[in-house]
């Protein structure tokens, strides 16, 4: 049976750096259920620029508070060249990236969030075996996730020890409104970070570029018409086509945490939420 003992999780989530750690251990002898062994992944050491060292996978159905199984859309995604497949005592990272609801309102109240439905939900999961596409859990859940709330299952590298050269640097494949932009390491002993963790830009995207003209002193928080302000950036709220259900995503209105458009009255220009996708400005 494997045993547990961590001391630290280096966590970066879209530009976010944070630290957990000290679940308590298994001291059960009896107990069937796998849990990690500590630096099970050995000593990593990165060396090259923009390595990615997680795997990614949706979830492909709702899961419960309570849950001992998810079920993603592709296992297999979550095999790795350094790690191998996915199995027995592998660290998993549940995440929901989105799913909070926001007034529609086309007033300065656009945007305000009326409940976050679970949006930046995440905890840490060990894998007791998979079938399929289903992984058993050896603890149940401690959240409810949502396939609406594009919640993504991250595979979790646990090394020993982590190593970051300066010619190195740990980042994420891009956010592509299903899985990415998220970079989670567990490490038992010491992290050495002489390179960066850097996932700059591999977040939530920006609003697409539009090149249809826009009408002066247009006023719209939310509106349907490209023509009345530029596209709205993406958030917990979600993006392009869920805010075309909220009366629009153009206009100068921000969604929750994403960017309202450009080009409207007090929008701020062209570019903010756009990101210019691109397209450098030359005045």
């Amino acid at each position: 049976m494997k045993r547990l003992a961590w001391s630290g999780l280096v966590l970066s989530v879209l530009t976010l750096i944070a630290c957990a750690g000290d679940p308590v251990p298994d001291d059960d002898p009896t107990s069937t259920a796998a849990q990690p062994l500590a630096g099970e992944d050995g000593t990593g050491t990165i060396a090259i620029a923009n390595t990615v060292v997680n795997a990614y996978a949706s979830l492909a159905a709702d899961a419960a508070s309570g849950d001992a199984t998810i079920t993603v859309d592709d296992a297999t995604l979550l095999t790795t060249a350094a790690l191998g497949p996915v199995g027995r005592g592998d660290l998993l990272m549940v995440i929901q990236m989105q799913g909070a609801t926001i007034s529609s309102a086309n007033n300065a109240a656009y945007g305000t969030v009326s409940s976050l439905g679970g949006a930046g939900n995440y905890e840490l999961v060990f894998a007791t075996g998979v079938a399929g596409n289903q992984i058993t859990l050896a603890a149940p859940l401690r959240n409810a996730y949502r396939i609406a709330g594009h919640t993504q299952v991250v595979r979790v590298p646990q090394y020993q020890r982590l190593e970051v050269t300066a010619a190195g640097s740990i980042t994420a494949p891009a956010w592509n409104g299903s899985r990415g932009g998220v970079v989670a390491v567990y490490v038992h002993d010491d992290a050495q970070l002489d390179g960066p963790i850097d996932v700059t830009g591999r977040g939530f995207r920006g609003g697409a570029t539009d090149n249809a003209a826009s009408t002066n002193n247009a006023t719209a928080y939310r509106t349907a018409a490209d023509t009345d302000g530029a596209a709205k950036g993406e958030g917990i709220a979600g993006f392009a086509t869920d805010y075309d259900g909220l009366g629009g995503r153009y206009g100068r209105g921000a969604p929750a945490n994403g960017g309202g458009g450009g080009n409207a009255h007090n929008g701020g220009g062209g570019g903010g939420a756009n990101g210019d996708d691109g397209n450098v400005w030359t005045g």
